[in-house]
């Protein structure tokens, strides 16, 4: 209760020696009684936090092998994954191997779009090698009598982070990526309709699997996150319709997740996209 919106990662030795290792998460939902409130989409979170307690030692053990390597990583997604507070090449290197982890129990127990969406959420992050990690731990799955635990599989993480150009990686990244070209009115108009219809156009063919996309939207009187509903254009992968309420005779500021929305060969976009406008 008193740990906030954070979530943590916590182990504990015993006098037996034996480790009890915790996934601590926090809340910034509740319900109408000011309980904390839990959806379906903290599992994943839950998974990623008890992953740590497995895969920071092993970084910590192999760190040597790995530092010249990640320096060379860090120095390219530097700008973008100091958003997100991580501020070091080594947590950056936990962070990638928890993430790939994540994404491969995606793959086994919710299906392909969801691992595909939580990809694009951590390449947008800046872990812009996450999906070479994710085939790798693939070889470590599927050869369980060679590589019996994963700190067994470490040396070929390392040949991998090796052989990577993390230069040409990002390049090649930032091209395949999407973009929010326009939308059906422009930003800092006046007089918008309360029951508004936002068409949305990209620049690149994009997953027309995506149902719903993450909203951040700011008035003068609240802040809130919303789950909308996307339609889809029948004939077009490059446009999508958003229904919002709004307030009358009111500013607002609409920010679309970059993550939330994929092209059709699952990167995100390149940026959020920010729409200021009054209604009338």
């Amino acid at each position: 209760m008193l740990n906030g919106p954070n979530n943590y990662s916590s182990t504990l030795t015993k006098n037996d020696g034996s480790i009890e290792r915790y996934s601590i998460i926090g809340t910034f939902l509740k319900d109408s009684l000011g309980m904390p409130r839990y959806s379906n989409e903290y599992a994943e979170v839950v998974i990623h936090e008890y992953n740590h307690s497995f895969c920071n030692p092993l970084i910590d053990k192999h760190y040597e092998e790995l530092k010249n390597s990640a320096l060379k990583m860090f120095r390219v997604v530097l700008k973008t994954i100091k958003k997100y507070n991580y501020r070091s090449e080594k947590s950056m290197l936990y962070e990638t191997l928890v993430r790939a982890n994540v994404i491969r129990y995606a793959y086994s127990n919710w299906g392909e779009e969801k691992a595909k969406h939580l990809m694009c959420k951590d390449m947008f992050k800046g872990f812009i090698i996450i999906d070479e990690v994710v085939d790798l731990l693939s070889i470590y799955e599927n050869n369980r009598e060679k590589y019996p635990i994963l700190d067994s599989f470490m040396p070929e993480i390392t040949n991998l982070f090796d052989s990577l150009n993390y230069e040409k990686i990002k390049t090649e990244y930032e091209n395949n990526c999407g973009n929010i070209i326009k939308t059906s009115f422009d930003n800092f108009k006046r007089k918008v309709s309360t029951n508004t219809e936002i068409i949305i156009y990209f620049d690149k063919p994009m997953d027309i699997n995506t149902e719903k996309c993450k909203t951040y939207i700011k008035s003068e009187n609240t802040q809130k996150i919303m789950y909308n509903k996307i339609t889809w254009a029948k004939t077009n992968k490059s446009e999508c319709t958003i229904n919002i309420d709004l307030e009358p005779n009111t500013e607002y500021k609409l920010m679309f997740s970059g993550f939330f929305f994929m092209t059709e060969n699952y990167f995100p976009l390149s940026k959020n996209y920010e729409l200021d406008f009054k209604t009338k």
